[in-house]
């Protein structure tokens, strides 16, 4: 949608008809479908002093406030003073999404439905950058309108219509470029996608363009992505009288461009597969209620809508406070607003590239300098690059993933995390992803829902949750230590010693809230004791086990230790017969990868999330799959560096819900010139059971 309207021709007199207009954002020509219908005008001898009373009332509640049937035979002033209310009204709008992007800078984003981010959307520029995809599109599209509406208020200002003088003889090109700007702006357009912002939660997107799996599939864009990715909004900022037409158009021809663009979403949406099991819900935002027959349309293929007529007399839009069961095919009334659709995860999931930024040396202070550091990591390019980052665009602990920890972090009992835990894997799903394998089951045991959730719960360990020991950290400690003294000198080494080691300080809040309330708890109430809701895959943490064993120095492992006393480990065994296959470094990767560019994902329904559609190849490892999945499966919000596999996965029309962060790695040894310890080359393989 690179171009948000197309400017009517510019009628050369006020006699001539105006109300052809083309419909912003769907690019649906309503002059093209109007013969017959699109005419309001009427004879005066049938015309009585009630018809016309109510014409007008009709009139005043359908003008576009942003647009004028301005000609080149306007009053001159008239149009100069139009516009420039105009540009005031641009530069609010302006303010407003700055606002909304500084309320919606977040670290966490789900993936949009697109297959690539733009680059300053990147992880690296997260801290500098809304939160979300798509915002630098609209800032931009914004700015070039505002600047177009400057320069027609410029050139009429210098040409004298300030005044209330009109018999001036304006230069053609700048009276036809102000009466473009004045007929046919993208203010309303801006002001609708702004609404949805400010109303929507969980943003994840604005203007993204979505394409199904075969490539002869037109992509359709998607105005705003909300819901973390579960609502799709279409926006139509039409008069009441252009949707008239529309309806109009549909009940004759049984179709429309923008139907068809709806119903080209609702295709997409079958094949586009949210985080968690949900199903993706179209809705389309007007500025008017749609007349009966588009709201027939609507409702039978399930689209929400909502309208902000209501709102345009209000100083501000108010926020939805309630949330309403969503219906099948959500008709909103006036005035109020789509219901949310995803709920807060209930859990968080650290991969391994969260586990080892969170220890890593480059994002702590200790006696190096920031020139030393940077002058020591020289033989390591990414490291080097990793550190100066680190200072100078983005600090990936305090900026990224400790916001993201705190705000969706909750406290429970071990046992309230199990449950949480099997409640999430036995929930039903709101999807057909997931849905046909379940119901197949079902179906096969001739008994209800009931029986679903017994055929899943049928591959569950006794115990989600498995005990870690974590007796191995404290020998690790202190042979890092050991080498870094012997290589360098306990004096001339700043970071051995007595000195504190510097750490996370949300980390270290959990870690002393625990500590407090088990020393002032019985041990036989220990298990009621409350801990973080923060989950690592057993695959997870094999890895960063095998990872601080090999490369991590001393201040890295105390870290560690006391990160993976707030985790819990939890068993992906129930998972692994789901996924199949090698990971990226088997033996079926090449062929994994050759397939992946010629077939659509496999068309065996999962059983548990979908995850297990990904084909694996050299971007999506068995190990990645079985992090991503038990994230996806039990409602949890992924904390990962990953980007890569993100993308992969959305190639593929999976969507998972991550915060991404900024890929920090362990460089305490490596400042000091040591090398990686003696030990296995790779972390332990991951197993998967004989089928």
């Amino acid at each position: 949608m690179d171009q948000l309207y197309e400017a009517a021709p510019i009628p050369v007199s006020d006699d001539e008809d105006g109300d052809g207009r083309v419909d912003e954002g769907s690019g649906l020509d309503v002059s093209a479908h109007s013969s017959g219908a699109s005419s309001r005008s009427t004879s005066s001898a049938d015309t009585t002093r009630a018809d016309r009373a109510e014409a007008d009332d009709d009139a005043s509640r359908d003008a576009d406030p942003h647009r004028h049937a301005f000609t080149t035979a306007s009053s001159p002033s008239a149009l100069y003073t139009f516009l420039l209310q105009l540009q005031r009204t641009a530069e609010e709008l302006h303010t407003r999404l700055e606002r909304v992007q500084a309320a919606e800078s977040s670290p966490v984003a789900s993936p949009c439905p697109t297959a690539a981010a733009s680059r300053d959307e990147r992880p690296g520029a997260s801290c500098r950058t809304a939160g979300y995809q798509g915002a630098a599109k609209l800032r931009s599209r914004l700015r070039t309108e505002l600047e177009n509406i400057r320069r027609a208020v410029e050139g009429l200002g210098a040409a004298g219509c300030a005044g209330a003088v009109d018999s001036l003889d304006l230069p053609p090109a700048i009276l036809e470029a102000a009466v473009a700007c004045a007929q046919c702006n993208s203010m309303a357009h801006f002001d609708a996608v702004l609404t949805c912002l400010e109303r929507e939660p969980h943003v994840t997107g604005v203007y993204v363009p979505v394409g199904g799996h075969s490539a002869k599939d037109a992509r359709v864009d998607v105005d705003v992505v909300s819901c973390g990715g579960r609502r799709w909004i279409k926006v139509k900022t039409t008069t009441s009288r252009s949707l008239a037409i529309e309806a109009a158009v549909l009940a004759m021809n049984g179709t429309t461009a923008f139907t068809d663009a709806l119903l080209a979403l609702v295709a997409r949406s079958k094949e586009t597969f949210p985080p968690h099991r949900h199903a993706v819900q179209v809705a389309v935002v007007l500025l008017h209620p749609p007349p009966p027959a588009l709201a027939t349309f609507l409702a039978t293929h399930g689209i929400a809508w909502a309208s902000l007529a209501a709102r345009r007399s209000a100083a501000a839009p108010p926020l939805a406070t309630h949330c309403p069961q969503p219906p099948a095919a959500a008709a909103v009334a006036a005035g109020e607003w789509l219901p949310p659709l995803s709920p807060a995860p209930t859990l968080v999931c650290l991969d391994t590239t969260a586990l080892v930024a969170l220890c890593s040396q480059s994002c702590y202070v200790d006696g190096l300098s920031r020139e030393t550091r940077i002058e020591r990591l020289a033989p390591f390019h990414v490291l080097q690059m990793q550190q100066r980052k680190e200072v100078e665009e983005c600090h990936a602990i305090v900026e990224v993933i400790e916001p993201a920890l705190r705000s969706h972090t909750t406290w429970h009992t071990a046992e309230e995390l199990e449950q949480l835990l099997r409640h999430s894997l036995l929930r039903e799903c709101t999807t057909g992803d997931v849905a046909p394998a379940t119901a197949a089951v079902a179906a096969a045991a001739g008994s209800s829902s009931s029986s679903t959730s017994h055929h899943r719960s049928s591959h569950l360990p006794p115990r989600l949750i498995t005990p870690a020991s974590l007796d191995w950290l404290g020998p690790l400690g202190r042979s890092a230590s050991a080498r870094i003294v012997d290589a360098s000198g306990a004096a001339s080494h700043p970071s051995v010693g007595v000195e504190a080691v510097d750490e996370s300080r949300l980390l270290v809040e959990c870690d002393e809230q625990m500590t407090a309330a088990a020393a002032a708890t019985a041990p036989s109430v220990a298990p009621a004791l409350l801990r973080p809701n923060w989950i690592v895959a057993d695959v997870s943490y094999e890895e960063f086990k095998w990872v601080l064993e090999t490369i991590a120095g001393p201040q890295e492992v105390a870290r560690a230790s006391r990160l993976l006393r707030l985790v819990c480990v939890v068993d992906t065994s129930f998972l692994r017969e789901h996924m199949g296959g090698a990971g990226a470094r088997g033996p079926s990767a090449a062929a994994a990868t050759a397939s992946a560019t010629v077939t659509p994902p496999p068309p065996s329904p999962p059983l548990f999330t979908s995850v297990e559609r990904l084909v694996l190849s050299g971007k999506v490892s068995l190990r990645n799959k079985l992090v991503f999945g038990l994230a996806d499966a039990v409602d949890a919000v992924v904390v990962t560096a990953n980007e890569q596999l993100c993308h992969a996965a959305r190639e593929q029309g999976v969507h998972v819900e991550v915060c991404l962060h900024p890929s920090r790695s362990l460089t305490e040894q490596k400042m000091h010139g040591l090398r990686r310890r003696h030990g296995p080359r790779g972390p332990p393989p991951v197993v998967v059971p004989p089928a």
